[in-house]
């Protein structure tokens, strides 16, 4: 039964990215249709603007996590590790918290 399931889904899949270039290219000719040339492209710029900002943003929250929380929570959990009689694994969890909530407070 989950075989089947499967590879009914698989074949969907497949019929489906199969017919993405020829999707791609009809919505480019009605593009270029309706619109002109000149605007297509503007389109087409303003799309790759869009993903590279979104791009840059989620590579940029990806090194603020690392450096304002990753790396303080693990120091705090070593440091508190062999201070307080509390293990590494118990810190780590309100050091985490702590620390994203200051990141989301930073903005």
């Amino acid at each position: 039964m989950f075989e089947e399931i499967k590879s009914e889904l698989f074949a969907r899949a497949e019929l489906f990215v199969s017919s993405i270039p020829e999707q791609a290219q009809d919505f480019h000719s009605y593009l270029i249709d309706n619109c002109g040339q000149t605007i297509t492209m503007a389109i087409y710029l303003a799309v790759v603007a869009l993903v590279l900002l979104a791009v840059h943003r989620g590579v940029k929250l990806s090194f603020d996590l690392l450096r304002f929380v990753v790396i303080p929570t693990i120091a705090v959990g070593f440091i508190g590790s062999l201070v307080i009689p509390y293990s590494f694994f118990h810190i780590v969890p309100f050091a985490a918290i702590v620390f994203s909530t200051l990141l989301f407070l930073k903005g």
